[in-house]
């Protein structure tokens, strides 16, 4: 394939090379250039080269498909293209690269294949990035044609089959050969969903293990002439048992659907929590299984409030399931939570907090998928007069004065201010108007007691309005003051005004 350019021939072919995935010295006589696992030159900045191949314009190959698994990539250049000319040459495969494996075979001609082997039924791109500013590439979807993995003996975890991903392959069973073990390698956190059809029309039991295979118990299993099972794993190295007591030709399918968000590995403890930003975002993944005994249930993280505000926390499952929100106080869930949504698609909250230490956890409700975790912090920027939340403490306050406070928000050891006293000392009768207002436009509770305080009843209330407001004949003593936020939080306004008695 020729292009219309002065500088540059670019010749791609795909030729199924047996030595050069069966023999392990096929490449002895190959030159090994200086391009790192990911096909990209050595020394070069992999993010910045991710970028350059994300924002660019490319000229495009004609796309190819069923492409065998055991291909390889021949690319040639022409007389004018040097490899120390060469930027990149790179696989992706969800927008990730794979690990390759480039050699020189000739003066102008490179192979590349994938270091650990194409997945069947897949969607690859093989990129190509020049010094001199030129970019190719092209699109291939892999096969899926069945194939016998069914290497014997494998009929412990430890003799399995290695089983290729997103394609299908042929086995067999009977009286004397019962089970068949096959070996998976699961990139990154994803859903495996595992079918087996016996054609013989028997019925087959198919079991799903962790690491440890069959000395652990089973993560998953279920039986039937088409026995299938789907559950989220995270990364790692899982087995597939399949059994029939009598006999089986069967299909196996594994199709891997690898979760893409990223994953900011929240602490599964939250004596382990690290610090989050406040105003930030973030991604995780929660729900996925290792082996029988551990999947990552809870994602924790920790936020440290500086002072009163309001945190609007805002948590989206994005593979449509349903999750647990919950914050916690500064003994995390050791005490209980001070706010929870529970099984919720998008699960929201807006809680005032004082200032201290807090913490985020992320439940999967029973599921498993990636989710998005934002929080916003707005604080309360009315000043704060720190009234004391009993009478018995409280601070004298001069008649016909204002004052600012806030009520309403929790301490980090889930107390919560809702009240605040103040004391007045009444030197001669007279009259004395109270006004408190909401500034948030919450409504309040206002009281006036003698001088026994809360130990006795009020004098006098307003109660459950935006502005309370009271009038009251005093005769000298002292006299207290009490504010109230019952279901609400945010900063409020007393005023005073004392008229002597003429």
């Amino acid at each position: 394939m020729y292009f219309n350019r002065k500088l540059l021939f670019v010749l791609l072919v795909y030729v199924l090379s047996f030595a050069f995935l069966t023999e392990k010295n096929a490449f002895a006589e190959e030159e090994l250039l200086h391009f790192n696992e990911y096909g990209v030159m050595e020394g070069a900045n992999l993010k910045e080269t991710r970028t350059i191949l994300n924002n660019t314009q490319w000229e495009s190959f004609d796309s190819k498909k069923n492409v065998p698994l055991d291909k390889v990539w021949t690319v040639t250049f022409n007389d004018t293209v040097s490899f120390d000319k060469i930027d990149a040459v790179v696989i992706e495969r969800n927008n990730e690269f794979i690990p390759v494996t480039i050699t020189k075979t000739a003066q102008k001609t490179l192979k590349v294949a994938p270091t650990y082997g194409f997945h069947g039924n897949t969607q690859y791109q093989l990129k190509i990035i020049l010094a001199n500013g030129f970019k190719y590439k092209m699109d291939f979807t892999t096969s899926n044609t069945a194939r016998s993995a069914d290497l014997e003996p494998n009929n412990t975890y430890i003799t399995a089959s290695s089983l290729p991903l997103n394609e299908t392959v042929s086995g067999t069973l009977s009286p004397a050969d019962r089970e068949d073990y096959y070996k998976i390698e699961l990139p990154a956190d994803g859903e495996i969903t595992i079918n087996v059809v016996n054609e013989l029309g028997t019925s087959s039991s198919i079991y799903l293990y962790g690491s440890k295979g069959s000395d652990d118990y089973s993560i998953k299993s279920n039986s039937g002439v088409t026995a299938n099972l789907k559950a989220g794993l995270q990364e790692g190295t899982y087995y597939i048992r399949i059994n029939n007591n009598s006999s089986a030709n069967y299909k196996l399918t594994a199709v891997f659907l690898e979760n893409t968000y990223e994953n900011d590995n929240g602490a599964s403890t939250y004596i382990q929590a690290s610090e989050i930003d406040l105003n930030s975002k973030m991604y995780g993944h929660v729900g996925y299984s290792r082996s029988s005994d551990y999947r990552n249930n809870n994602d924790y993280f920790k936020l440290v409030i500086p002072e009163d505000g309001r945190l609007d926390i805002n948590a989206v499952q994005l593979n449509g399931n349903y999750l647990n929100l919950y914050i916690y106080g500064a003994r995390g869930n050791d005490q209980s939570d001070i706010s929870y949504q529970y099984g919720k698609i998008t699960a929201q909250m807006s809680v005032g907090l004082s200032a201290g230490t807090y913490y985020i956890r992320i439940n999967d409700s029973g599921n498993y998928g990636a989710y998005e975790l934002t929080n916003n912090f707005t604080p309360d920027s009315i000043p704060n007069d720190n009234a004391s939340s009993n009478y018995i403490l409280a601070n004298s306050i001069p008649l016909n004065s204002s004052l600012h406070g806030h009520l309403g928000y929790h301490y980090d050891n889930l107390t919560k201010n809702t009240d605040d006293f103040y004391k007045l000392e009444i030197l001669e009768p007279g009259t004395i108007d109270i006004s408190a207002l909401g500034l948030n436009g919450n409504k309040i509770n206002l009281y006036l007691y003698d001088s026994n305080g809360t130990d006795g009843w009020s004098l006098k209330d307003s109660y459950n309005k935006t502005e309370a407001k009271l009038t009251y004949n005093v005769t000298p003593g002292k006299y207290y003051i009490r504010l109230n936020y019952s279901n609400s939080y945010g900063p409020y306004e007393l005023t005073t005004n004392f008229y002597k008695q003429p």
